[in-house]
């Protein structure tokens, strides 16, 4: 084992050591760390979730760092625009209700947590980062992926990645499934076709989530749902 292998990429995604967007998300991440601690268990209202989609989200700003359209322009996010895409994936969920209410409501509330809590200085963009909260309101349906710019495309598929994470079986079957009344095997027979029929927003959504990675998730459910029934396993 290396120490690759066991150092996450919170501390670096959090700092910004790569300069891909503008400032670091200290006093964001600060402000979230405070509110987890008021549910450590919550699978939207801990910390657990927001920062994988945050980290995902800075997976993509590295894809399009170097990366050029067709006629060689350049297809690098401006470090202000990525900025909002931050802050907007650390805290889409910061009030979440843990399944009390609707989407919308979840949103709205952390919408406004973010005029009362963000930092000052980054008061005029605060209606951007809004748009990014929304980007991420489920069903996914409500705001078609056509009208999602590029920003609000990556959150969006940065929010799905969860489905695709190691421990997606605690984090979707229990985590997620408590909040919206599911069991857990409810939850297992549901993923192929969740999988299935979501496809990504954006070029870095996929490739990150590719068909290939799709199937694999998908056997890979389908495999837990087989060892479930004991009529196969005894």
């Amino acid at each position: 084992m290396t120490p690759d292998h066991v150092v996450g990429m919170v501390p670096q995604v959090i700092a910004d050591d790569r300069d891909y967007y503008a400032g670091n998300l200290a006093y964001y991440f600060r402000i979230l760390f405070r509110e987890g601690e008021k549910n450590p268990g919550g699978y939207h209202g801990g910390v657990r979730h927001p920062l994988h989609a945050t980290v995902l989200f800075y997976k993509a700003l590295a894809f399009y760092w170097d990366r050029v359209d067709e006629a060689g322009r350049s297809l690098r996010i401006d470090p202000e625009k990525a900025r909002d895409g931050m802050i907007g994936m650390l805290w889409h969920d910061i009030k979440h209700s843990l399944g009390k209410t609707s989407d919308d409501e979840n949103i709205n509330r952390s919408v406004a947590f973010l005029y009362e809590e963000g930092h000052p200085s980054d008061c005029l963009r605060f209606p951007r980062i809004a748009r990014v909260m929304w980007a991420t309101r489920f069903p996914y349906d409500k705001i078609p992926d056509a009208e999602l710019n590029r920003i609000q495309g990556i959150a969006r598929d940065a929010d799905g990645g969860q489905a695709y994470d190691h421990a997606w079986l605690d984090l979707i079957l229990f985590g997620l499934g408590s909040e919206i009344k599911k069991t857990p095997t409810e939850m297992l027979d549901m993923q192929p076709g969740f999988l299935k029929g979501r496809i990504p927003c954006t070029t870095w959504g996929r490739a990150e989530f590719s068909p290939a990675v799709v199937e694999a998730k998908i056997v890979e459910a389908m495999r837990i749902r087989a060892l479930l029934d004991p009529a196969r396993y005894p």
